[in-house]
């Protein structure tokens, strides 16, 4: 039974993990997506923007409308994993109390609750 809930304890830390990479991975696109809005509106504001202005401020939003789209399924797979990452915890919780029910424990881990 330790062996199981020592295996659940090192799931639960790698899924933990992945989901910390996926947050700092969308704060670098938000980063990205805010120079690009800049640009744009700095084009946008221009009384007498040129014809190659205007063609870079078209790029720059077909760029961002991918960096938008992009960063959608990027949220959608951290809610799956969150979600994922809750499940997990409630499993290691009735585990541990087994487990602690079991072995006349009474110890309290922290991490877990």
């Amino acid at each position: 039974m330790q062996a199981n809930f020592d295996a659940s304890l090192a799931r639960l830390d790698s899924m933990s993990t992945v989901h910390t990479g996926m947050e700092s991975m969308l704060t670098e696109k938000n980063n990205e997506i805010a120079k690009v809005k800049a640009e744009i509106r700095s084009i946008l504001n221009k009384k007498n923007a040129t014809a190659a202005e205007l063609g870079r401020a078209k790029t720059l939003i077909a760029s961002l409308n991918e960096k938008i789209t992009s960063m959608e399924a990027d949220i959608a797979q951290l809610k799956q994993d969150n979600q994922l990452l809750t499940n997990d915890n409630v499993v290691l919780k009735q585990e541990k109390e087994t487990f602690n029910k079991g072995s006349g424990c009474n110890y309290r881990s922290e991490a877990i609750t």
